[in-house]
């Protein structure tokens, strides 16, 4: 599996400010939609997301325990994953263990 991340995700209460002060930095938005945004950063991409809409889809409180920030590798197959640990719960942070969770965003099915 090739070590690369292809997806940041931050967290923000304001996302038309967020558009804005990428837009100042003079990145182009890709895609804006109600409470997303992306940006394409070369061979990845940065995602801005209403930070409470984040949270729901973690299935975390939005409170200050919940950084906001969510790092992805997509893979070709579930192959490519081989025997690394699969979803559940990691007792010593007692909550889910979400590194492996298969989402599908959009594109190809999983």
């Amino acid at each position: 599996m090739d070590q690369r991340i292809s997806l940041v995700t931050l967290g923000t209460v304001d996302l038309p400010r967020a558009v804005a002060f990428y837009g100042a930095l003079g990145w182009s938005a890709a895609a804006v939609h109600d409470d997303v945004a992306f940006f394409q950063t070369g061979c990845m991409a940065l995602a801005i997301w209403d930070r409470s809409a984040m949270a729901a889809d973690a299935g975390l409180d939005d409170n200050d325990g919940f950084g906001g920030i969510e790092l992805a590798q997509n893979v070709g197959s579930p192959e490519e994953l081989g025997d690394r640990p699969q979803p559940g719960v990691d007792p010593r942070r007692g909550r889910r263990d979400l590194r492996h969770l298969t989402v599908n965003r959009g594109g190809q099915p999983p």
